[in-house]
């Protein structure tokens, strides 16, 4: 079952897991990876962004984020991407 909740501080480490996945599908689509990481992401929800995680079984597998601000949204698409590959794990 999918849950989601605001993202929280110690949710930046499943958020860079996310991320992480998407470079290996970026890089396999030809497309240029971007850099971050937990510090980074940490500070963004301390200053203007805010977010929201999914979960399965506690674990994250897709996240939005926000600037309070500005109102730009960043969008995970590895909740599709993971349900795949758990479905396909289970599957095989």
């Amino acid at each position: 079952m999918i849950t989601f909740r605001q993202i929280i501080e110690s949710d930046a480490s499943g958020i860079l897991e996310i991320l992480a996945a998407n470079v290996d599908d970026r890089r396999a689509q030809g497309i240029a990876p971007f850099g971050t990481s937990q510090d980074l992401i940490v500070a963004r929800l301390r200053s203007d962004q805010t977010g929201w995680v999914a979960l399965m079984d506690g674990k994250p597998v897709g996240f939005a984020m926000a600037g309070r601000n500005t109102g730009e949204l960043s969008l995970s698409l590895s909740l599709s991407l993971s349900l795949q590959s758990d479905q396909t794990a289970k599957a095989g």
